[in-house]
């Protein structure tokens, strides 16, 4: 039996999925770190924008940003679409990576606070745009931390 093609609901749903891992991810500009491909974060956007109905996320990409985020949310929709159900093998090592990638990511973006933060000292005072920006870099990196302490305490639960 021939699977009907994709309709706009689907691609849709494809695009709902994608800007929920953009965002769990960090969001766009993160997910080029991610990506071993994609290196240009707006994609990402595009990925996940309505407007853009035939601009979906190669399953490359999907895969990569799944694994970084601890899931398979794009897989998991492509298998119950065409009539399969997914679930993680009792076998699967809890860390596979995860965790030193997510480290890896993190400490990009924390980087980027200590720079906010120096560059904001080299005057000597820091002043309400520096403090903007110091807390946009660390926002920024907030989500990557809770990353790794995701991946962390997902070793610790499978006894790793």
């Amino acid at each position: 039996m021939k699977p009907s093609p994709l309709s706009h609901l689907d691609r849709q749903a494809i695009k709902a999925l994608t800007r929920v891992a953009v965002d769990r991810a960090g969001g766009q500009e993160n997910c080029a770190n991610v990506s071993g491909r994609i290196d240009r974060p707006a994609t990402f956007s595009d990925y996940a924008n309505p407007a853009l109905p035939n601009k979906v996320i190669a399953l490359d990409a999907a895969v990569e940003l799944d694994a970084f985020n601890g899931d398979a949310a794009h897989v998991r929709w492509a298998a119950a679409r065409l009539g399969y159900e997914l679930r993680r093998s009792a076998s699967a090592p809890a860390c596979d990576g995860t965790l030193l990638t997510r480290a890896g990511v993190a400490l990009k973006e924390c980087a980027d606070v200590i720079s906010a933060i120096a560059g904001g000292l080299a005057d000597g005072t820091l002043c309400a745009d520096d403090a903007r920006r110091i807390a946009r870099e660390s926002r920024e990196a907030l989500p990557l931390l809770q990353a790794v302490i995701d991946a962390a305490e997902a070793m610790i639960a499978g006894g790793e």
